[in-house]
């Protein structure tokens, strides 16, 4: 026997098949809803459904924000190619345009006889004014423990420290030149090993011969070169002193190379 269904707002009972209350208009399934209300059990498979239809639209937004990531990585991807080939291009093409710049070896033999006719038609004297010493002559010389020691003329002096000779500073650069004694005691080899433990840096550069060492030491930023020179049982050296951001940094190089080939006891 089917239950009876009654009108939640005016009480009248809704006869069969009706969808609304022929009397008030109230609708039969929230007539049937009030009365028949929800067990626990419908309404926690109800919060399921809902929670994975939730879950499932989340899953649908990052498989949407991930097809979206990676159709831009393929475009950057793309774009990034087509930087690297119009770079490739263009390094090639100077690569090319120096080739065709340089002379050829004809073109070189030509200067070079040129040159060797013009010499020939130079005075015997102005010939060897062109030859002359090797010597760097920007380079003052101070002599200590008798053993020479070259130094900048352009750098400039300033008060001497214990044990110094001759303290020196470069305004332009920043480089600091020490001259000084020392009483050796031992081989050069062996107080350029020492010297270099002690150093608190990294070896970049080593040489010793019988009566001399030249080492270089990076600590960071700063670079020390030493130049060491034993002769009748004493010894001259100087530490040539300078940073790696130094605006003088070529110029700092080629001056230790200069100042270590004239200083040779």
């Amino acid at each position: 026997m089917q239950n009876k269904i009654y009108c939640t707002q005016c009480g009248r009972e809704i006869k069969e098949g009706l969808l609304y209350c022929d009397r008030c208009g109230q609708s039969v399934k929230k007539s049937i809803e009030k009365q028949n209300p929800k067990t626990e059990k419908q309404q926690q498979i109800e919060a399921l459904q809902q929670e994975r239809k939730s879950r499932q639209e989340k899953r649908n937004q990052r498989e949407k924000k991930r097809m979206i990531n990676k159709e831009k990585h393929k475009k950057n991807v793309k774009i990034l190619l087509f930087i690297v080939g119009i770079l490739i291009i263009a390094l090639v093409s100077a690569v090319i345009s120096y080739i065709k710049t340089q002379p050829t070896i004809k073109e070189v033999d030509d200067v070079v006889l040129e040159d060797a006719e013009n010499m020939a038609t130079i005075p015997p004297s102005s010939q060897q004014t062109s030859t002359a010493s090797t010597v760097n002559t920007d380079f003052k010389t101070i002599e200590a423990n008798g053993i020479v020691c070259p130094y900048p003329e352009t750098f400039t002096e300033s008060a001497n420290g214990i044990g110094e000779v001759l303290h020196l500073s470069d305004s332009v650069g920043g480089a600091v030149m020490v001259i000084a004694k020392d009483s050796p005691s031992g081989e050069a080899k062996d107080l350029m090993s020492e010297y270099a433990a002690h150093s608190g840096g990294n070896v970049t550069f080593s040489r010793a011969g019988d009566n001399w060492y030249a080492v270089t030491v990076t600590a960071g930023e700063q670079i020390t070169h030493r130049k060491y020179v034993i002769k009748n049982g004493l010894a001259l050296y100087y530490d040539f002193t300078y940073d790696t951001s130094s605006a003088s940094l070529t110029e700092y190089e080629e001056c230790i190379t200069n100042l270590d080939e004239n200083f040779n006891g």
